[in-house]
């Protein structure tokens, strides 16, 4: 069970924080819009034009569209990159048409397969790189890629659409299909608002929201609209519309090193690279900071990377909720890399403040209850000239298997530090406690696996969560088998390839003309920490075992070795305290359309739970009420 913290920050465990796998992690503007037809109809253009105008936020630098009898294609421009500015998309071959959406990071090797010059490769772009590689390798060439993308490209000559996304979906292609046409857009809304016939909301994924999990399949929240899923690609061709995962991580791919800092040197090297492909900007960028380890690791190994020319960070502070300020953090980062530090202060930007003005995206409802800062972040980095921000979203998920870590220790050879590991923990917790907790389920079910494998699986069931409605629970799965008999990890797996840069809160930084790079989602670097041992994501009762070691005098000490985390609870209820009467109005209602989906027994008295620590309950709270808000606003666009 899970809560939110901070601001697009994950944590586990209603007792720590709020953890949402929909943390406010806003993507990319420049979207794309393609409406085809196998035979030639009217209205092409009148669905495509209103698509087209429900993606104009996020286009900056303008548009450009290309219709014919058959296909109507058309893309909003966001200029980022060096090679990309000016660029006129869709481009054209004598037999394709491409429009793109991202940023290939592997370009030199490409240019070298492609026997594109070294001249030539400064000034070819991605979406141009993206289409000479499908004309070499057609369907295969996503194999190519490495970068974060989503694209469609028109192959005339065969007839044929062909889309593909990012092995981790940090760029978005939503699309709807029946025999008469294929509809493809970057955002779900776009492709609803055009149809003539508005689809319906889909119960299935709105049962996923509230049970805060993903649907199947790429449902999305509108019945009959669908979300391509990360590493997977969608051809069309002759009326059947058939879809491919390319990529998936190797189960049975394992790195061993033989000391700490082997380990440490080539997750710092990975980690380097990937934040020197998201510095290559044509406008100017800055690092959205906090005082953890992960965004402040990015903020330092970008201000060596850029040294002697000083970067730019942008830190919320707090001066009256002294748990939620870590500017003493931010300050050493400051004092050891001579950063240009911008602190925002955020105590007076609770939850529900001013709910009726919050901006609200047609595509979902809002995930975030710390909108506001955000809000306040990007209205300051627009103010500033600023039009990327990297920052440290994610780097938690790179240590979900730290449950693993005794048992990984123990195959690795390294019984007697295993042994001394337990004791010690014993010693704090008591040896109840310390079988009571997944280190020793995960050792016995290892153990299994090496004796006999994929013969013995231990139990494991799941319960749908106690607020969701009995009728309701069919539209979830539980109880599921193991995913992978020979990959104890699954839960990591999961973390780190579930689509994490969907359009949930790239409205808002939409809104304000920045994209968002999120150095911790690069394919090598998640590879990297599937393949390593457990115990150096989590060891000697640390998480983040692997990124210590790696930032030795980099990061600044207090940084480095800190343990506590800082949440963002006594904000959350301050805005419970402060708007309490908007929130027992808001309950009061007892038409509701939340209340097809939540025990509305569960749910009552929500503002005492919450003020006796039912932090779960004041989370479901505000997804209640964001969603009613944003069901609302839909039934106005009818």
């Amino acid at each position: 069970m899970s809560i939110p913290c901070r601001a697009g920050i994950v944590r586990q465990h209603p007792c720590k924080g709020i953890n949402y796998k929909r943390s406010s992690k806003g993507i990319k503007l420049s979207a794309f819009a393609v409406v085809y037809k196998e035979k030639e109809t009217p209205g092409l253009n009148i669905v495509f034009n209103k698509i087209m105008e429900h993606l104009a936020h996020r286009g900056p630098d303008g548009s450009n569209t290309f219709a014919s009898e058959k296909i109507a294609i058309g893309h909003w421009h966001f200029w980022t990159t060096p090679e990309e500015t000016g660029e006129k998309q869709p481009l054209s071959t004598n037999n394709c048409q491409i429009v793109f959406d991202g940023r290939i990071d592997n370009r030199g090797e490409l240019c070298r397969k492609l026997n594109i010059s070294a001249s030539d490769e400064s000034s070819i772009s991605d979406a141009n790189l993206t289409l000479l590689s499908y004309e070499h390798w057609k369907n295969n060439c996503v194999k190519q890629f490495i970068g974060e993308f989503a694209f469609v490209i028109y192959d005339k000559q065969q007839d044929k659409i062909f889309s593909a996304r990012d092995p981790l979906g940090e760029r978005t292609l939503f699309y709807a299909f029946n025999s008469a046409q294929l509809l493809i857009a970057s955002e779900p809304w776009a492709i609803s608002a055009a149809l003539t016939e508005k689809p319906d909301i889909n119960e299935c994924a709105v049962t996923h929201y509230f049970a805060l999990s993903y649907p199947e399949n790429g449902q999305t929240l509108f019945q009959g609209i669908y979300e391509l899923l990360p590493a997977h690609s969608m051809i069309l061709n002759d009326g059947n519309l058939q879809l491919y995962q390319y990529w998936s991580p190797d189960p049975r791919k394992k790195i061993r090193y033989k000391t700490d800092e082997e380990y440490a040197a080539q997750f710092r090297l990975l980690l380097e690279e990937s934040v020197r492909c998201r510095m290559r900007c044509a406008v100017p960028f800055g690092i959205l900071m906090s005082g953890g380890l992960d965004s402040t690791s990015i903020a330092c190994l970008t201000a060596r990377a850029s040294a002697p020319q000083q970067v730019t960070t942008i830190s919320y502070v707090f001066d009256e909720l002294s748990e939620c300020d870590e500017r003493k953090y931010i300050n050493d980062v400051t004092a050891k890399w001579n950063t240009h530090s911008i602190h925002i202060p955020c105590d007076d930007v609770w939850t529900y403040k001013d709910w009726q003005d919050w901006k609200f995206s047609l595509n979902y409802p809002i995930g975030n209850p710390y909108r506001l800062i955000l809000q306040r972040v990007y209205e300051r980095t627009n103010r500033e000239g600023i039009r990327v921000l990297l920052t440290g979203l994610f780097g938690d998920h790179l240590y979900a298997a730290g449950t693993d870590w005794i048992a990984d220790l123990i195959l690795d050879g390294h019984l007697l530090e295993a042994i001394k590991e337990l004791k010690a923990q014993a010693n704090n917790k008591g040896w109840k406690k310390v079988f009571q907790t997944q280190h020793i389920r995960r050792i016995l079910r290892r153990a299994l696996d090496l004796l006999m494998p994929g013969k013995i699986r231990l139990p494991h069931s799941t319960r749908p969560p106690e607020w969701i409605r009995q009728y309701q629970i069919r539209f979830l799965r539980f109880n599921r088998k193991r995913q992978n008999p020979v990959f104890e990890r699954n839960g990591q797996m999961l973390q780190l390839t579930t689509s994490a840069a969907s359009a949930y809160e790239c409205f808002l930084s939409n809104h304000y003309a920045i994209e968002i790079r999120n150095p911790y989602r690069d394919i090598r670097l998640i590879e990297f920490a599937l393949a390593i041992p457990a115990h150096q994501l989590y060891f000697r009762g640390h998480y983040k075992h692997i990124l210590r070691t790696a930032m030795k005098g980099i990061l600044p000490e207090s940084i480095r070795t800190r343990v506590k985390p800082t949440t963002f609870i006594s904000l959350f209820m301050r805005g419970i305290e402060r708007e309490s009467e908007f929130i027992r109005a808001f309950f009061e209602n007892k038409k509701s359309d939340w209340m097809k989906y939540i025990s509305a027994e569960w749910m009552n008295d929500v503002q005492e739970d919450s003020q006796r620590n039912s932090r779960i309950k004041a989370y479901i709270a505000f997804m209640c009420i964001s969603y009613q808000t944003w069901s609302n606003l839909l039934k106005k666009q009818d």
